[in-house]
Parts: C-alpha cells; sequence; structure tokens
C-alpha cells in the first residue's frame, strides 16, 4: 500500500476520501463552511460519468468512492450544525 487509507484513519481529515479527485474530509469540510454545502459528490458523479475516473487502480478499496464521501459530506454536515446551533 502506498497511499494511506481512509477507512483506516477516519481522524485524519488529510487522507483522501476520493482517490482520484483528492477530496479529503478537511477539503470537504471547508467547502461547507465557507458555502453551507459540499459540492464533491455532485463533482466526483460528473467526472464517473465522463469516464475521468480510476478508482479500481486508485481507490484502495479497488471502488467507486462515492458511498464514503456522501457519508463524510453528512457526517462533517451534521457535526457544523451541532457545533452552530
Amino acid at each position: 500500500m502506498i497511499v494511506p487509507v481512509h477507512a483506516k484513519h477516519p481522524g485524519n481529515d488529510a487522507i483522501p476520501v476520493c482517490y482520484c479527485f483528492g477530496y479529503t474530509e478537511k477539503s470537504i469540510r471547508d467547502e461547507i463552511e465557507q458555502t453551507g454545502a459540499s459540492t464533491a459528490t455532485r463533482s466526483i458523479t460528473a467526472e464517473v460519468k465522463a469516464d475521468r475516473c480510476a478508482c479500481e487502480v486508485r481507490n484502495p478499496k479497488g471502488s467507486c468512492c462515492l458511498g464514503d464521501v456522501a457519508r463524510v459530506e453528512r457526517r462533517v454536515a451534521s457535526r457544523l450544525t451541532l457545533t452552530t446551533s
């Protein structure tokens, strides 16, 4: 393994959640803090449809990261909502 695996290091927000396009928990959180929402899932979906991903090669799980990215978006948004309430 040449890259850290997000699922094995969930506390490290600098590890990629999306290995093809470089989204990390930190980048998702920063975007939500700045704009109120994350565009990661929508952006990755567009890239997948354009056949510009290499999940089978880049993602240590060997599969698409969209489910992981969506979970991170929900978790981060939920935490930010709790801390601002």
